[in-house]
């Protein structure tokens, strides 16, 4: 049974709700006295349909946002048979280096970069050849990525990612530099690649995603301001889009310049949970009010 699983399930215990498993662990089904609720994935019971589908959707989002002046990453949605010019012409626009996604996707799976015109063609057809449409976006320079949770309008938690990026000191070799910066990861990576030693200040990135799933780790954040300029921001999208549990994911650019990357209703917490000392805590507690509020 998945961690996730195993908190639901420690809710229902202590609730009196009956807890059931289907579809390869895929869907839950709770029930408390006649009511019956479920949860898809990380989507809970609580949200409405079509707002759910607009979260998953980032073109879609990205133009609501827009229209109601939010800052926001910029986005263009393209789909099969789309017009290469116009894609060259937002390559030039955006210092010929973008993004290109699944515009349907999660977890950074089907995301690229390239500063290459004809590479970026390959990977949009790439994509369209499984997914209905692509979204691409400029390659912005972030310095971090935030990620705020909230049920019912109000912030419930707030923490910062740290992409896998270390510093040589001439003896070491990325890999062992890689498993201190986050022991839970790369404890499970071995490539020849990582073999070689860094000389003293050489930077090594190893994913510039910054994906709990991919190598980063989260950290609790303490300035102040920064704190205040992400609830500003992330109210500004609730205050838009009325969604009762999500995530909102917001970029710092090196200018400190801060905007909305993407949106997500599925509310995943697991890896969030292996790298924060007290992560199991905090996320049963917030699922446990999800939970509690499916069945008011």
């Amino acid at each position: 049974m998945k961690e996730f699983h195993k908190i639901i399930n420690d809710i229902c215990i202590k609730n009196n709700i009956k807890f059931s498993i289907f579809s390869d662990d895929w869907i839950v089904r709770l029930e408390k006295g006649s009511d019956v609720r479920f949860i898809i994935g990380y989507k809970f019971d609580i949200n409405r349909s079509a707002v759910t589908n607009l979260f998953d959707d980032k073109y879609g989002l990205f133009s609501i946002l827009k229209d109601k002046n939010i800052s926001v990453a910029d986005h263009i949605i393209l789909f099969r048979g789309y017009d290469r010019d116009a894609v060259l012409k937002y390559f030039n626009d955006n210092k010929k280096y973008l993004v290109i996604k699944d515009n349907m996707g999660s977890c950074g799976t089907g995301v690229f970069k390239s500063n290459k015109i004809d590479e970026v063609y390959e990977l949009i057809d790439k994509i369209l050849l499984t997914s209905y449409s692509v979204s691409v976006c400029p390659y912005y320079d972030i310095l971090t990525e935030y990620r705020l949770i909230t049920l019912n309008g109000e912030i419930k938690l707030i923490y910062g990612k740290k992409k896998p990026v270390v510093i040589g000191d001439g003896k070491s070799r990325k890999i062992d530099l890689l498993r201190k910066f986050n022991p839970h990861y790369f404890s499970k990576i071995d490539r020849p690649d990582l073999e070689e030693v860094l000389k003293e200040g050489e930077v090594f990135e190893y994913n510039w995603q910054f994906n709990l799933s991919r190598g980063s780790i989260p950290f609790i954040i303490e300035d102040e301001k920064t704190i205040d300029k992400l609830k500003k921001l992330c109210h500004e999208v609730l205050d838009v889009v009325d969604i009762n549990f999500c995530s909102v994911d917001i970029i710092e650019l090196t200018s400190k310049e801060m905007m909305v990357l993407e949106c997500n209703s599925g509310v995943m917490m697991e890896n969030f949970i292996k790298y924060m000392e007290d992560g199991y805590d905090i996320a049963r507690k917030i699922y446990e009010e999800v939970v509690l509020d499916m069945f008011k």
